[in-house]
């Protein structure tokens, strides 16, 4: 019978499969776009979690474990079993096990991945993981999910502060919390960072003795103090003419209340 013989076209050259029992002449090959080296799954310990994972995503992404990992290691050398792990040190298990999550996310399922589902502390971490491993393509993909989410003001502010999103993102946050009736307490503060603090509690006491325009000095106030700060666009009740919320402090109106049985 005559071998099978396959045949693939493709842009650079003419591949011949043949699966003929007679010995055929050497072909060089090339490799796929998928090729998992044999021994690239390794053992990693963080904390006292162990990991088992295919290195072929953190070399892919990171140039420090692409340094770490691609050096020869025979095949029992480090992370080859789980009583020879690698171990990360100053990295907690959490962190690690969100960064692998966003690896084996099924692609059907998106929002199971960490980068849809994780809390603003959580997300800060692993923001500050992938800055601390070099992984500039997933910070950038952690961005844009971030900036697809809803979070309060406060968390607003504390994802750009921490470059989690541009920081005009951030705007409208600024605002809402110069102009909300309570101002930020210290707990707010620790959550958005001590620099934004202080700039809407500066922005607050300066608007506290203005009546009008509190909006518009309050983005001019802002713009000084807040990198990247745009002014965000009025709200529709502000178009209609509706007077915005006053932080506390604020004057209601510039006539004095007449006392009770004296003249006007």
């Amino acid at each position: 019978m005559a071998p099978v013989i396959l045949e693939l076209r493709t842009p650079e050259t003419l591949v011949n499969h043949d699966f003929a029992t007679e010995p055929g002449p050497q072909r060089k090959l090339k490799r796929g776009s998928v090729y998992v080296e044999d021994g690239s799954v390794k053992v990693f310990q963080v904390e006292d979690v162990i990991f088992s994972v295919h290195t072929h995503f953190l070399t892919e992404h990171s140039p420090i474990f692409r340094d770490m990992l691609l050096v020869g290691q025979g095949a029992d050398g480090e992370g080859s079993s789980p009583n020879n792990p690698i171990v990360l040190e100053g990295v907690r298990a959490w962190d690690f096990d969100a960064l692998l999550r966003i690896f084996y996310t099924p692609c059907l399922n998106p929002q199971a991945s960490p980068l849809y589902s994780a809390s603003v502390d959580e997300t800060l971490a692993l923001l500050a993981l992938l800055e601390r491993w070099a992984m500039d393509e997933l910070r950038a993909l952690a961005r844009s999910a971030i900036q697809q989410r809803a979070w309060s003001p406060i968390e607003r502010i504390a994802l750009a502060s921490a470059g989690g999103a541009d920081p005009a993102w951030a705007s409208a946050a600024y605002l809402d919390m110069v102009l909300a009736p309570q101002p930020p307490g210290p707990e707010e503060g620790r959550r958005m960072g001590w620099a934004a603090y202080a700039a809407v509690r500066d922005v607050r006491e300066e608007l506290a003795g203005l009546p009008y325009r509190a909006r518009d000095r309050a983005c001019e106030m802002l713009a000084r103090r807040v990198d990247g700060f745009v002014p965000p666009p009025p709200r529709e009740e502000e178009g209609r003419g509706v007077v915005p919320r006053q932080p506390v402090g604020t004057a209601k109106s510039w006539k004095s209340t007449p006392i009770a049985g004296s003249r006007r």
